[in-house]
């Protein structure tokens, strides 16, 4: 092991010896100065002078080179860094050494520049230390910068540097989640004009700066090749090889939009600016931007109907958890962080929640006694859970003589406890608790779910089960299909706008509308292969979140995955006493201890 005692001696011997020229054997000559250098000592810190002093070059022949584009002080900084071991960086001089040892190829030198830059790097200079990141290939600095650019992007994206970025860079950037805006618009303008290619120097296109290689190798192959150009001329050609450019590049840009307002938070906009977009000439010239602004009206217009999560950015005040009651508590699991928090210790025993325009609901079964302490008679209670107290309040109490019954978004579904044949299925809107809506089903239902504007009922039917589709606003039945496998414990969760049903044996199916109103499940594939009661399922970034208690052993169990839908399963393995949805809460209403 080397003493730093005997390295620091010999790095003193070596800055000594450096300004004895009687010992050198190289000369480097920068602007009007000439260095006397060694050979060995330049070819072995520099992959520049390694390959220079191994070759048969003129320079190599004659010992001597001369650097262009390089300051006498800054080679001077260099040098004394290689044979005294003093980096000598400024703030002054840092990226001229920064560059220099890039050109020269000096690796330690120029990841101590980058050190000093990670040091210094703060709001005011950050899109500079940026933009020379990126062409020096400084990842170390451009992830720094980066980190800048999201926390202050309102004040990057007017500057000329936003202007320049790559479609990949900027898609990188718009779609991060510590992306810090105060609306979702400003990224849906910074797209705007990035793709409109509008300059912040003032004139109408970034492209000249973009396209100034290349104009100027066209240039200079036009003179190359015409000894005696005519000026006029050879100015027209230039000219429309600019505007060609231009138009090519904004066209090339046009092309990402879509891509780009996919990678936005587009229906957190507001509703009038997303009215104002359908306006746009950028938008109504893509006809899938075209759409996405439209889904994303629809998202203030029917919030009821949205059950694709949207991945809120860290610095709005929103997160997606899933809410379920286990062992008698209301907890939460927070999607994001992947951790549970509990909110409320609940004595009641809960048997279903849900969710409507972000607000929480429960209910559960409860006995009262009768007249003068006579008998007992069962009643559903509803409650509406408050976020700012963390304390339920009773809604109502409905009466009803059977235990089985189903909460779901903003509808009340319960079956009475009548002979099998003539069981009613009773729907009440939680918005006008006064009235109930009533569906006649002969079979009893085991599973429900709500797509749109309809009631997806699963009954057992020996020996399978049977999938019923009801109207929400005639209360309906518009088909009935024949599915195998059990009708219990049945989820769906929605991806892409795609609705997937997930039965109890891993049985994966898409819910696709065959006609009008006619339905079918398309079996895609079984992502386990046992028995699993299941109480919730989410897709969120590409994972996919299953809630439930499995009845098989660790070492029995074998999942699969869906690619295109989800790269990835997480299992939560619990008892679980109600089933467990999806819903987006505020973050103040999780201050409490983790579980």
């Amino acid at each position: 092991m080397a003493k730093t005692s005997l390295a620091l001696s010999l790095q003193t011997c070596l800055g000594q010896r450096w300004t004895h020229e009687d010992f050198s054997d190289f000369t480097v000559v920068v602007e009007d100065m000439e260095f006397e250098c060694h050979r060995f000592l330049l070819a072995s810190c520099s992959g520049f002078f390694s390959l220079l002093l191994r070759s048969d070059m003129k320079e190599n022949l004659e010992k001597k080179v001369t650097l262009k584009n390089t300051k006498k002080e800054t080679f001077s900084v260099i040098l004394n860094c290689i044979y005294k071991g003093e980096d000598g960086l400024t703030l002054d001089n840092i990226l001229d050494v920064w560059h220099v040892t890039h050109m020269l190829d000096i690796k330690y030198l120029f990841e101590e520049c980058e050190q000093f830059i990670l040091s210094i790097i703060d709001y005011s200079n950050y899109i500079q230390f940026f933009r020379h990141a990126k062409s020096l290939s400084s990842q170390t600095v451009v992830s720094s910068a980066r980190t800048f650019c999201l926390q202050h992007f309102e004040t990057f994206k007017t500057t000329q540097t936003f202007m320049e970025l790559s479609f990949e860079e900027i898609n990188d950037l718009i779609k991060d989640t510590d992306l810090h805006v105060s609306s979702e618009s400003l990224a849906v303008e910074a797209i705007l004009e990035w793709v409109n290619g509008l300059s912040r120097n003032g004139d109408n296109s970034v492209i000249q700066s973009i396209e100034a290689s290349s104009l100027f190798e066209e240039s200079k192959q036009k003179s190359e090749t015409n000894l005696e150009p005519n000026k006029t001329l050879q100015a027209k050609e230039m000219s429309c090889g600019s505007c060609d450019s231009r138009v090519n590049v904004h066209e090339e840009r046009k092309g990402k939009l879509s891509i780009l307002l996919s990678s936005t938070r587009l229906c957190l906009a507001s509703e009038d600016y997303l009215e104002n977009l359908l306006t746009n000439p950028l938008i109504k010239s893509d006809v899938n931007a075209l759409t996405m602004v439209k889904d994303a009206l629809l998202f203030h217009w029917k919030p009821q109907h949205n059950f694709n999560l949207v991945n809120y950015r860290k610095c709005q005040d929103l997160c997606n958890v899933m809410a379920f009651v286990r062992d008698g508590n209301l907890m939460f699991y927070l999607l994001d962080e992947k951790r549970y928090i509990q909110m409320l210790d609940a004595s009641t025993s809960y048997t279903h929640v849900a969710t409507f325009n972000s607000d929480l609901f429960l209910c559960c079964n409860k006995f009262e006694k009768g007249p003068n302490n006579k008998g007992k008679s069962s009643y559903i209670q509803y409650e509406y859970f408050d976020f700012p107290t963390r304390t339920s309040k009773t809604l109502a109490k409905i009466m009803n003589s059977s235990t089985s019954f189903f909460l779901i978004n903003k509808y009340f579904i319960f079956i009475n406890g009548v002979d099998v044949n003539e069981r009613i299925l009773h729907v009440q809107n939680l918005c006008q608790n006064q009235n109930f809506l009533t569906i006649q089903t002969e079979a009893y239902a085991k599973s429900a779910f709500i797509h749109d504007e309809f009631l997806f009922l699963f009954t057992f039917v020996y020996p399978d089960s049977e999938l019923q589709v009801y109207t929400l606003d005639k209360q309906a039945i518009v088909c009935v299909k024949k599915i195998p496998g059990p009708a219990e414990n049945i989820v769906s969760f929605v991806d892409k706008g795609i609705t997937y049903v997930l039965q109890r044996d891993g049985t994966l199916s898409r819910l696709q509308c065959t006609g009008t109103r006619d339905f079918d499940l398309i079996r895609l594939t079984t992502i386990w292969n046992f028995v699993w009661n299941l109480r919730g399922a989410v897709c969120y970034l590409d994972e996919l979140f299953l809630f439930g208690e499995c009845l098989t052993d660790d070492e029995k169990r074998e999942f699969s995955t869906l690619p295109g839908v989800f790269d990835k399963l997480v299992i939560l393995d619990g008892d679980y006493n109600t089933n467990a949805i999806a819903m987006t809460i505020p973050k103040s209403a999780f201050t409490v201890q983790m579980v």
